[in-house]
Formats: structure tokens, sequence, C-alpha cells
């Protein structure tokens, strides 16, 4: 079964970003995922204003990819345990 990943990202110091950007793309091929949305332009139409600057939506194949996603150190490093809160 498909879980999905939400991520709500307040970038307030992006000097983490070329270490993600070099190494995101092959993580997410690596487990299987797919992006099904991603932008620095958000806009709330509806609700509670999001207090973040991207959004995206990732798509994995199962629960077990994800925490693997999540646990490989190029995203430990720069996320630190926030992503299994």
């Amino acid at each position: 079964m498909s879980v999905y990943l939400i991520a709500e990202i307040k970038v307030t110091d992006d000097s983490w970003v070329p270490e993600i950007a070099a190494n995101v793309q092959n993580l997410v091929e690596k487990h299987g995922c797919r992006y099904l949305s991603r932008s620095g332009n958000t806009e709330t139409l509806e609700g509670d204003i999001k207090d973040c600057t991207l959004i995206a939506i990732l798509e994995f194949p199962s629960r077990t990819a994800l925490d693997s996603f999540l646990t490989e150190p190029p995203m430990t490093h720069s996320w630190g345990s926030r992503w299994l809160q």
C-alpha cells in the first residue's frame, strides 16, 4: 500500500540546501519514491496559514520504504529527528 509524506518546510538558513539537492533525487529513486508535488510558491486558500516556505508531497511504495528514506545519512544530517516526529 502506498504511503505519503507531506513535508511542510520552513527554510530560515539555506546552507543545507546544496547537500540535500545533490543527494535527494538519488535517494528518492533508491526508495521507489516519486514526487507528486513540490513548490516554494505556496498560498493558503482555506484554514490556518502554514508557517513554511516549501511544501513537498511524496509517494512511497510502503511505510518501510519511507522509513528507510528518512534514515538515510543525508536526510538525518540535515533534518535530524524532526522527520520522525
